[in-house]
């Protein structure tokens, strides 16, 4: 077997990398790949109980490294073409002696292993592992969506003190690329105020008029949890700059 990853640098996957041992005791049948798709020079070791101790499991990072570049598809070449060593690939796989592969990953790594699996004759294993929630056939990501909303909703929660103290409409900016399941779990959880969410575009009127009507209420403070990549009606770039400032001369006037 051969756990992989690609995409970000955070220390969450360590216990879908730890299982394997339960499925493949022998150590000569599980191994570790480091970027097996990031690119075709192979970095493959032994995974060994002592590699996936206690130890492993606090350590900051992966041990598996990351990467988000270098589709074996369409491999970058130094001459600024791209060229296809999907083969490259699966003999670098077929050479250490691994015959399944577990893919821990989001849509862009497991869409490649997807590819990549049926082509070589690989038994594939998928574990979602993506903080954007954006696996299809999956109600919740296995790994990383439940940290980041627990993160989020944290941040939420030591904003609204200042936020009260200060008079102040904060404005928490989330992850998620072209889903807003963070920013809606965390806005909902933490009590946000307004939620805009990357699937519908964002018209800033509607959230100033909102954040204007608690004001009138008598509330001194307004908590607004934005997708990094929501959109304005016109497919232009919402700013946290530009909700803050209208939502704040709304509130004011």
């Amino acid at each position: 077997m051969s756990p992989q990853r690609g995409g970000s640098a955070w220390p969450a996957p360590h216990g879908a990398v730890r299982e394997p041992k339960g499925i493949a005791p022998k150590a000569d049948r599980t191994k570790a790949a480091r970027q097996l798709v990031g690119g075709p020079t192979p970095r493959h070791r032994p995974l060994l109980p002592q590699h996936v101790d206690t130890v492993m499991m606090r350590q900051g990072g992966t041990i598996l490294g990351t990467t988000n570049k270098g589709d074996p598809f369409a491999y970058p070449m130094p001459d600024g073409s791209r060229t296809d060593r999907s083969e490259e690939i699966i003999a670098n796989f077929r050479d250490p002696g691994c015959d399944a592969l577990i893919g821990v990953g989001g849509d862009g790594s497991l869409a490649i292993l997807r590819r990549l699996a049926p082509q070589g004759g690989i038994p594939l294993i998928c574990v979602p592992k993506t903080i954007d929630n954006d696996v299809g056939m999956t109600e919740t990501a296995v790994v990383g969506f439940d940290t980041a909303v627990s993160f989020a909703t944290e941040a939420l929660d030591r904003l609204q003190p200042t936020a009260a103290s200060h008079e102040r409409i904060m404005v928490l900016e989330v992850m998620g690329r072209g889903a807003g399941h963070i920013a809606l779990a965390a806005g909902i959880a933490g009590g946000a105020d307004v939620i805009p969410v990357t699937e519908i575009p964002c018209d800033i009127r509607i959230v100033a008029a909102h954040l204007r009507e608690i004001h009138r209420r008598g509330r001194n403070f307004g908590l607004v949890v934005v997708p990094e990549a929501v959109h304005t009606k016109e497919g232009g770039e919402v700013t946290c700059c530009m909700v803050a400032t209208s939502a704040w001369v709304a509130s004011a006037t």
